[in-house]
């Protein structure tokens, strides 16, 4: 079963060099609380003007219309700094959502000393949005020192690294395995081998079956073991003892064309997936998305070896 939601809350340093996306001030003292000169200087205090905001995640849709990344994980991930020194605790309540089945909420709270912080949700393709719904700690007996400001340096959505990567590293299994029985039904008529190796096959298939959450490549999985276990009973109640019968040859060819067939489908998918991962990561390469690039450039190298 997919996991829609996967929240965390980590310190986060942005790496020097790398191109930020603009930031964008959601909330600031200064402007939206009043002004209170005291004899140890200006203060800001309720009540303070407070509008809801929605901002969208920045995404890259390009290439994104295959049936194998349409139904893939994605990762939102936000960065802010709330920096914030106040005699009670302020915070403001948010909500990150992505389509109709992820969304967190909670509240983040100011911290006395500036520094990016970092919350991510995993979804299903969907457009995602931050909404900063509300402000708590404004009420009532409150001091805020100037500079409080809450600031979202980064929103965006993209592919989700380990989802990929283990896309990437069971169509290559599927792939490696397809081709070894192709070599083998093309150069040997001994059942036995052929047999074995399709037994063989067959479990490290079934393996993959249990470690996929893509319904395609699920579905091709599914085929082609269900035509392997065929061709391994015909073999076995028709073709034993060396025979070497034309109705034997006849069902090795028919499974030659199949395993043939299912290549040319899994490298058509391949083809889609490298397109797909090469357009994102140049994209991402002006965000700051810490080792999730690097996950994603070996998904997407492991690719380009199959091919």
């Amino acid at each position: 079963m997919k996991k829609f939601m996967k929240i965390s809350v980590i310190s986060m340093l942005l790496s020097a060099g790398q191109v930020q996306a603009a930031a964008e001030e959601m909330f600031n003292a200064n402007l939206q609380c009043k002004l209170r000169q005291t004899s140890t200087g200006d203060v800001y205090a309720p009540p303070c003007q407070f509008n809801a905001r929605v901002k969208d995640a920045d995404a890259n849709h390009d290439y994104a219309s295959h049936s194998m990344i349409r139904a893939a994980l994605f990762k939102t991930q936000l960065d802010y700094d709330f920096v914030c020194d106040s005699i009670r605790p302020l915070s403001v309540g948010y909500i990150l959502k992505a389509g109709e089945h992820a969304q967190s909420n909670g509240r983040i709270a100011g911290s006395k000393q500036s520094g990016n912080n970092h919350l991510e949700l995993t979804h299903e393709l969907a457009t995602a949005n931050l909404t900063i719904d509300g402000l708590h700690g404004a009420a009532g007996f409150q001091a805020i020192k100037p500079g409080c400001r809450l600031v979202v340096t980064q929103l965006v959505s993209y592919p989700e690294p380990s989802y990929f990567n283990l896309l990437a590293n069971n169509l290559a299994s599927y792939n490696a395995q397809l081709q070894n029985l192709v070599r083998l039904t093309s150069t040997s008529t001994d059942y036995l081998q052929l047999i074995t190796s399709i037994d063989n096959a067959v479990a490290v298939l079934e393996m993959l079956q249990f470690d996929n959450e893509d319904e395609l490549l699920l579905a091709m999985l599914v085929a082609s073991i269900d035509q392997l276990k065929q061709t391994k009973q015909t073999l076995s109640n028709q073709c034993g003892g060396g025979s070497q019968s034309s109705y034997c040859s006849a069902e090795i060819g028919r499974l030659r064309d199949s395993l043939a067939a299912s290549i040319v489908s899994n490298e058509s998918n391949i083809r889609h997936l490298i397109a797909y991962l090469e357009n994102q990561i140049a994209w991402l390469n002006n965000h700051t998305i810490g080792r999730d690039l690097l996950v994603l450039r070996q998904a997407y190298s492991r690719l380009k070896t199959l091919l």
